[in-house]
């Protein structure tokens, strides 16, 4: 049993140090300390800040995959990150014209907007990498309820159809994202690789996304006379909130057996295959 195995680590000091040794913890001490040192030099402590913290967990995540890609395509799905491509292009011309969905805080003033340009450029590059692989075109159709929905059900924070709708656009996609990705994952035994790595990255950051949306969806359900289309006005903050939950809902099994696999040194294998 994990709890076993967590109570002999607790009762011999000289496994703590041999979990520095494991490249897992290594890989996250490495993140944490960026993280810290993005909050010293660029915020001012608003809590807004929790959006940069997300965007640069997954603008690193990202790094790991461009590195992978050159060597092989093992246990990577094109759609995910043709999704992503999608995601953050959608997003980056809402929140570069108009600076409603910016953090408040001062993070927001460039260095979000800098985070979100690179996730987008290592997407893309990662998507051009992996146009050749192999897996079911079903995996698209994952987008079209997000599309349909982001028409009906999007935030006007803009008071601009288009921008409005390619951020909540966005928003909504995230939670299905990762889903070709997973699927990729339970049909290779190469998962002792990077895509491990990004997929828990990814499900930290939408446990993040979701405490911080938990706090302020409200803001999203702000409806402004201006806007005339939008056939549910004052919904969007609930149904981003709960594309945040499904996003979580898809990669907690993941994320638990990738921490057990770090804490233990154990291999890292999918229970659900």
């Amino acid at each position: 049993m994990w709890w076993e195995n967590f109570q002999r680590i607790l009762k011999n000091p000289r496994k703590f140090r041999n979990l520095t040794r494991r490249r897992e913890i290594k890989y996250w001490l490495l993140v944490i300390l960026i993280l810290i040192l993005i909050y010293l030099y660029t915020s001012n402590g608003d809590f807004s800040f929790f959006l940069t913290l997300c965007s640069t967990l997954q603008m690193i995540s990202f790094i790991g995959i461009c590195i992978q890609v050159t060597h092989n395509t093992d246990g990577l799905s094109f759609y995910s990150f043709l999704y992503y491509s999608i995601i953050y292009f959608s997003r980056l011309n809402s929140i570069i014209p108009f600076e409603n969905y910016l953090p408040y805080d001062t993070s927001g003033d460039w260095f979000y907007q800098i985070v979100e340009i690179a996730s987008f450029g290592q997407s893309l590059y990662i998507t051009s990498k992996l146009f050749e692989v192999k897996e079911s075109p079903i995996m698209i159709l994952y987008s079209i309820p997000c599309i349909i929905l982001s028409l009906f059900v999007h935030a006007t924070l803009n008071r601009n159809f288009l921008t409005d709708w390619l951020w909540t656009l966005s928003m909504y996609m995230e939670a299905v994202a990762l889903i070709p990705l997973i699927e990729k994952l339970k049909s290779t035994e190469a998962v002792e690789n990077f895509s491990v790595h990004f997929v828990a990255a990814r499900a930290a950051s939408q446990i993040m996304s979701s405490i911080f949306w938990f706090k302020t969806y409200r803001e999203l359900n702000k409806v402004f006379k201006s806007v005339k289309i939008n056939l549910f006005p004052g919904l969007a903050g609930y149904f981003v909130l709960g594309s945040q939950i499904i996003s979580c809902f898809f990669t907690a099994n993941f994320f638990i057996y990738y921490v057990k696999s770090a804490a233990f040194g154990t291999p890292f294998i999918l229970p659900f295959k």
